[in-house]
């Protein structure tokens, strides 16, 4: 076996004719040697002198040697490339020598090698490999496509080994925001032992205590509130904020001042003490998905129906007794949930709700549904569990893209004729009056619809 110290953190060996790069400290290789091979011709020999690292070379030059597949043993690599593991090795040694000593230059090798290459010495302790990938992490940063950003924000490693110096120089806008909030959730942490809150942009459904960055601005921000005695007002200064997701806010009422955002497309407020959302939530015309469950909200406001471009309101585990007609403006909502309230009825004007595809009015006090339902054409799935219900309006069957429909745990007793005619896919009927000899069943299930009656008999 042939062994190649390149320095005190790097070593490449020469196991069972493959060459292997290993990091200070591991007892396993970290990574393979790959090849890189060019099939250059004389006329293009004119292209040489433009290139000016080896990332250029790999976009500009004939790579068609690269299409073999790769050798996986000495005899494998002799009959693919008729190169001998041993040259192989010694070219690698090269390679490598070379760019440490030329101190880590990003230029000497391919950045799918160099750049994660210098990430694992930088965290054996490298200080050489520290000071320059955290230099080509700005750099990548601040000229790369939002991906890399996304990536670098989201991956441990990267924007979290910066100093608050560094981070300055990526983040010029809104960052002296950014430490007042890690400010106060660092006290918050160290007085009732909360975690940590760190920054990184991610996608919505997986951003917790989290800042979405977007063109040097925080867009974006999820905070935890948990142990607060209200909701930091430092937020009222991120006037470009499109999400805010705050997480046990402590207020009974919203602060007026968050009116003044009027970018805001999502906001979530769960998990709160909120009683009441205020009439100014109207003036948020922006709001695309407002989410304010598992609070103890008691009355929706009129002003609900001003916020003409939401898609998803969530009202669920609340405290609320009615829904204001005005709900029914919202022609472009497609997901409402209503569940675990205290509603004894609907307004008619749900019917009005074009766009809808789901509703979920679980575990409330309905005794019936309003006709105006059917008019709901492109509803998939209606959810209705939990309820006081005794039958469903006949007008369910003009529910053309029906495929789901929740009715357990209602003292139902049967179903209209009409709904042999909707596309449904499954039913649940759970403890219900429907039983398992109910007349439609049979033509249901020829249909392929999968009826659940639980426990009924």
């Amino acid at each position: 076996m042939h062994v190649f110290k390149v320095n005190d953190y790097l070593t490449l060996k020469l196991e069972d004719g493959i060459t292997n790069i290993y990091i200070k400290g591991d007892d396993y290789p970290y990574l393979q040697c790959k090849y890189l091979l060019f099939n250059i011709s004389e006329e293009n020999r004119e292209k040489y002198d433009e290139i000016k690292s080896i990332d250029e070379a790999a976009d500009l030059l004939d790579k068609s040697m690269e299409t073999l597949n790769a050798p996986s043993s000495e005899e494998d690599a002799l009959t693919v490339y008729g190169i001998p593991p041993e040259t192989e090795f010694w070219a690698h040694s090269s390679n490598l020598q070379v760019w440490a000593e030329s101190g880590y230059d990003m230029r000497l090798l391919h950045s799918n090698l160099a750049f994660p290459l210098l990430k694992e010495l930088a965290e054996a302790g490298d200080p050489l490999a520290n000071r320059i990938f955290k230099e080509e992490v700005v750099k990548r940063f601040l000229e790369g496509p939002q991906k890399i950003r996304e990536f670098f924000c989201n991956s441990k490693g990267y924007i979290d080994i910066l100093t608050k110096e560094e981070r300055r120089v990526l983040f010029k806008s809104d960052i002296e925001v950014v430490e007042e909030l890690e400010g106060i959730m660092l006290k918050n942490l160290k007085h009732h032992g909360l975690r940590q809150l760190w920054f990184r942009v991610s996608r919505l459904e997986s951003i917790y205590n989290a800042i979405m960055w977007k063109e040097g601005k925080v867009a974006g921000l999820n905070f935890d509130c948990s142990g607060l005695n209200e909701i930091p007002e430092p937020i009222r200064k991120l006037k470009d904020l499109e999400i805010l997701i705050l997480y046990a806010p402590p207020n009974e009422e919203l602060p007026d001042w968050l009116s003044e955002l009027k970018f805001l497309k999502h906001l979530v407020l769960q998990v709160g003490k909120l009683k009441k959302i205020p009439e100014w939530i109207g003036e948020l015309k922006s709001l695309e998905r407002l989410d304010v469950h598992h609070n103890e909200i008691e009355n929706i406001p009129d002003s609900i129906g001003d916020l003409t471009f939401l898609r998803y309101l969530d009202l669920s585990e609340n405290d609320i007794s009615t829904v204001p007609e005005s709900i029914g403006k919202l022609r472009k909502l497609k997901y409402l949930e209503l569940s675990n309230n205290k509603l004894k009825l609907i307004p008619e004007s749900i019917g009005d709700l074009m766009s809808l595809k789901k509703l979920s009015i679980w575990n409330n006090k309905l005794d019936s549904l309003p006709e105006s339902i059917g008019n709901l054409r492109l509803l998939e799935e209606l959810e209705l569990v939990g309820n006081n219900l005794t039958s469903i309006p006949d007008s369910i069957y003009k529910l053309k893209c029906l495929k789901k429909l929740s009715l357990s745990h209602n003292p139902i007793r049967g179903l209209p004729q009409e709904i042999l005619h909707l596309p449904l896919r499954i039913i649940y009927l759970n403890e219900t009056k429907i039983t398992r000899n109910w007349s439609l069943a049979n033509a249901l299930e020829k249909k392929g619809v999968e009826l659940y009656f639980g426990k009924n008999k």
